[in-house]
């Protein structure tokens, strides 16, 4: 480890973050994930504005107060889509997920879609005072709720990218006072990775995503010409669409053509979405939104 720090329990006495933080939580040699964790058991509410690896801090909080014993019971937390896949996972085996979340001992998890949180389940639980006192922290990726929660509560909300006026739109929504939460904001660690903040215009008529035509290159040769590139759509049938537009661009005696692009989004058989960034011939992958969980950037998004 090249980063150690020591963290006092309720007793007084320090535990190694080897043994709390990174043993138990996945966290690792980023300070962050070690210092806003802590920040979230001391119980103050924190805003990450982070490229990578932020969801290991998140967890290491929960880790700690279960290592220290804490019956704080539980927490209510937000998570990535294929988080949320495994979630579902137990209803197949007709489970009351809700009931179980309520009605745990210790430290429980609930991990949910937003609509979901908003729906009439949740609802209905966050109506009964004794279940609602018990969530202790409600963590966000890319950030509603806060109404329905006591002010005891601490929140945690984390995004890649947000401009200094957005980031103070997002917080000032989300309820968080200024001076009152924990601010951090890091730099993007990937200089390779370029935002490119434009809007794409183009005709609604499929075939014609003319906007984005700069992506293949005139009159390339090889795959290997194509910078390797991410285009996040908001609807497969978009995605779908752009796929074809920007196939039809591509010179019909190219190799390996068909494999140049491809769409990446939640109903894809899971092999193939492991698969998707080992093809070598792969140059475009074309994204919905809500499934870019654990895609690594090489090179640009648009």
């Amino acid at each position: 480890m090249k980063y150690r720090t020591r963290l006092h329990g309720p007793d007084g006495s320090s535990d190694d973050s080897d043994n709390t933080f990174c043993g138990r939580s996945e966290a690792s040699k980023y300070p962050h994930q070690l210092a806003h964790g802590k920040d979230l058991v001391d119980g103050r509410d924190v805003f990450l504005l982070l490229k990578r690896v932020k969801s290991a801090g998140l967890r290491s909080s929960l880790c700690l107060q279960k290592y220290w014993r804490n019956r704080g019971r539980s927490r209510l937390q937000i998570w990535f889509q294929s988080a949320c896949n495994q979630q579902g996972l137990g209803a197949r085996s007709c489970r009351d997920l809700f009931a179980e979340f309520a009605g745990g001992t210790g430290i429980s998890v609930g991990v949910m879609s937003p609509q979901m949180l908003r729906g009439r389940h949740m609802g209905k639980l966050l109506s009964e005072a004794k279940t609602k006192a018990l969530v202790r922290w409600m963590l966000i990726d890319e950030e509603t709720m806060r109404p329905r929660l006591p002010t005891a509560t601490i929140w945690a909300t984390t995004t890649d990218t947000a401009t200094l006026s957005a980031a103070l739109r997002i917080t000032s929504g989300l309820g968080f006072q200024s001076g009152q939460y924990v601010n951090a904001r890091y730099s993007i660690d990937r200089p390779n990775v370029k935002v490119i903040p434009r809007f794409f215009e183009h005709p609604t008529s499929a075939f014609q995503l003319l906007d984005l035509s700069f992506v293949i290159c005139f009159g390339m040769k090889h795959a290997r010409e194509i910078a390797p590139t991410l285009i996040f759509v908001k609807t497969i049938r978009g995605g779908y669409d752009l796929l074809n537009g920007l196939d039809s661009l591509i010179p019909a005696d190219v190799l390996d053509r068909l494999r140049i692009i491809k769409l990446y989004n939640s109903p894809m058989p899971i092999d193939y979405r492991r698969q998707f960034i080992a093809d070598s011939a792969l140059r475009i992958g074309i994204v919905t939104g809500t499934c870019t969980y654990l895609i690594f950037l090489s090179s640009r998004v648009l």
